[in-house]
């Protein structure tokens, strides 16, 4: 008969250790990918979505996503018919770069590889939101942009008290995050985060154990949401960070998984 204290061993070995295990294989196949490949680390930028157009119709509500990856880590804004979108209440430049990053001022090279995901949140669609509405991805070093067509049906319908919200109040909802990060160990390490809403979103960040991060202990959450990690490190900050956008009227959450990584 298995003890208490044997059993709980046996389910942490059985739950972890496979997790463990996969973690370091993946770890020491991008070390090898990052020391024999200099190709790899060469500056890029690139769409992991695809164009689309979406058919809709009068007061509805729909989403529009895009995806980017590149070196630098890329952010993501949106134009409509050629003039820019304002998602969130922020006018800040840093809104537009990793400007935490740009700042950081040391002379070693970072890794910078990201995922970001943007999405567009178009509520209560009248005729006038019929339009291209195009994803603009950009690093300090590159440009592009993917283009989403929205088109109204005019046979089908919608009722219009579907989408009244009380008093212009709108839930909360992230427009750009973070998906995956890896960086070099030690290194000033920044995760999006940006939310809009009415009454404006707290952001709220958990680390890869669950547990509430503050302004302590190597961490800084910018006032636009973003996570600041001072220095990264595999043993304590691989892992999925969870950030958690509420106001009130409804919450929204996303996830980056951050994989530190030695220089090999």
């Amino acid at each position: 008969m298995l003890t208490r204290l044997q059993s709980v061993a046996i389910i942490v070995c059985l739950v972890y250790v496979p997790q463990f295990t996969f973690a370091l294989s993946r770890r020491l196949a991008l070390n090898k990918r990052l020391s024999k490949h200099e190709e790899f680390l060469k500056p890029k930028l690139f769409f992991k979505s695809k164009p689309s157009e979406t058919s809709t119709v009068l007061y509805d509500t729909i989403v529009l996503s895009c995806e980017a990856a590149g070196i630098p880590n890329p952010t993501i804004h949106w134009l409509k018919n050629g003039e820019r979108v304002q998602q969130g209440t922020s006018h800040n430049v840093q809104d537009d770069e990793a400007a935490f990053e740009n700042a950081a001022g040391d002379d070693l090279p970072r890794l910078q590889l990201a995922n970001t995901v943007s999405k567009l949140y178009l509520d209560c669609i009248t005729e006038e939101d019929e339009a291209e509405y195009t994803c603009v991805a950009e690093t300090p070093l590159a440009r592009k942009t993917q283009s989403h067509k929205v088109f109204i049906d005019p046979i089908r319908g919608n009722p219009r008290h579907r989408c009244s919200l009380h008093n212009g109040e709108k839930p909360a909802r992230i427009y750009m995050a973070t998906s995956s990060r890896f960086e070099y160990e030690n290194e000033l390490t920044q995760l999006y985060c940006r939310a809009e809403g009415k009454p404006t979103p707290t952001i709220t960040w958990y680390d890869p154990f669950n547990e509430p991060i503050t302004n302590a202990d190597g961490y800084k959450i910018a006032k636009n949401g973003d996570l600041i990690i001072l220095n990264a490190t595999w043993k304590d900050h691989m892992g999925v960070f969870t950030c958690v956008a509420d106001n009130g009227i409804g919450s929204d959450n996303a996830t980056a998984f951050l994989y530190p990584t030695g220089r090999g």
